[in-house]
């Protein structure tokens, strides 16, 4: 009978812990409810490969549907679809869409729910993150969005990293969150967007670096705005509007960066920024304007009201240089069919042939190699500005005394004087020893 006893106290601890784990995976399950205040936007996905990202995004204000053409040029990575909006029901929670590509529809629960977090009054905003993976396909197609039913939809976006073996390598960082941006609201809603930034290594080297946004709620392009950013070194910044160490961008096409342009309410805008070497870190924030308006219908010419979704940066690292010994040997990773040095243009075969021909003391056939490495090494898009000034005087040099052939001993003026300097410069360049990484 003792054993029987304890018999039965386990069996109720095991269905007590049994219960315990049940209601956590209900209460958790697949989604996450973020409890994060209205702040900036957190990490959400980072890799280093032969990456970038496309993007895409559809207005929904008032409809509950609407479609996003993307083409995705290589293999699917990683791929999140965004929806948001404000409701005047709190907590209401529509974390269910319907997605469909093609003949092939999915119902989709949010894996993860920003919000729902106050704006004013009773308005409550919400943001919803899905992980689409498994459902996003290679080339150019529709992905169809549906079922979304808060009572005020801003849109939805899709964000995808691919990969692709013939691009450089990249660095590829997605932060998402909510991080409303209210015309004459005090932080944390406004009236600007807090600033997001992105770590990364520095390199003595500039760099190339695009970034996308997710943005919804900017109700028309008469909404003043403006996006600002900033690179640096050491502390990052906590405010770059009207800085002068932050640089602004205005709107090209439209009179603002940000104006529902994917459809009413909805944004993504993308934009290339240069990363000084030595840099470790790129900010961005969004400014709502400060400019008086007309007032309604809308707030016509007010600063916008918005909310800031999600931001991918994609650091675009350099393929690095190769050596004339490199170029020589692999004809298939040259940019280009033809080459001119010192004023004379070689098909591809006629300026490997010369490189792979030996000079016998004639250092034009030196030169000749140097200056085809380098100038295929900034063709493919190493930077350039350490060695721009050489090439062009090496270039010079070669059309005094070329053509390659021409028989320009080590031990003559033309060498001795310029040649050589000019050559030990681009073969530094050409081994990675200046402003560009080598390709090994």
């Amino acid at each position: 009978m003792r054993t029987r006893v304890i018999d039965i106290v386990d069996m109720k601890k095991v269905t007590i812990l049994f219960l315990s784990a049940l209601l956590l995976t209900m209460s958790v399950g697949i989604q996450e409810v973020q409890t994060k205040p209205n702040g900036k936007l957190t990490v959400r996905f980072e890799a280093t490969g032969r990456y970038d990202i496309v993007a895409g995004g559809v207005g929904l204000h008032d409809d509950e549907s609407g479609d996003i053409l993307l083409n995705v040029p290589g293999n699917v990575i990683q791929a999140y679809l965004y929806w948001a909006g404000y409701d005047d029901t709190s907590p209401y929670i529509d974390d269910a869409v319907t997605f469909t590509v093609g003949v092939s529809t999915t119902p989709l629960t949010a894996d993860w729910v920003y919000g729902p977090d106050l704006w004013f009054d009773d308005y409550y905003q919400t943001v919803y993150v899905e992980d689409v993976t498994s459902l996003i396909l290679t080339g150019k197609h529709t992905y169809s969005i549906s079922d979304f039913d808060l009572a005020h939809d801003y849109g939805a976006g899709l964000i995808v990293v691919y990969e692709d073996q013939s691009l450089p390598y990249s660095i590829v960082k997605i932060y998402d969150g909510l991080d409303s941006f209210h015309y004459a609201f005090s932080d944390p809603q406004g009236p600007n967007s807090e600033v997001t930034c992105a770590d990364f290594n520095a390199v003595p080297y500039d760099q190339a670096m695009e970034i996308t946004l997710f943005v919804g709620g900017v109700q028309h392009d008469d909404r003043p705005n403006a996006i600002w950013y900033q690179t640096g070194t050491d502390s990052k910044p906590s405010n770059l509007v009207g800085e002068a160490s932050a640089k602004e961008i205005d709107g090209e096409e439209h009179p603002y960066p940000l104006g529902s342009y994917d459809g009413y309410e909805w944004d993504t805008f993308s934009f290339a920024i240069s990363v000084p070497a030595g840099s470790e870190w790129t900010c961005v924030q969004i400014e709502s304007v400060p400019k008086p308006g007309s007032g309604p219908p809308y707030n016509y010419g007010k600063g916008c009201s918005a909310l800031f979704i999600a931001s991918g940066f994609v650091l675009k690292l350099p393929p690095g240089t190769g050596t004339p010994g490199y170029w020589k040997n692999h004809p298939d990773a040259w940019p280009v069919d033809e080459i001119t040095i010192g004023g004379v243009t070689y098909t591809k075969d006629e300026a490997i042939n010369f490189m792979k021909t030996p000079g016998k003391g004639d250092k034009t056939y030196t030169m000749f190699g140097a200056l085809v490495a380098a100038k295929l090494n900034v063709l493919i898009g190493n930077p350039s500005g350490c060695i721009d000034e050489t090439i062009t005087a090496a270039d010079a040099w070669m059309a005094e005394y070329g053509p390659v052939g021409s028989g320009v001993k080590a031990k003559s003026e033309a060498w001795q004087m310029e040649g050589e300097s000019l050559y030990e410069k681009l073969d530094d360049y050409n081994n990675g020893l200046l402003c560009a990484p080598s390709r090994d």
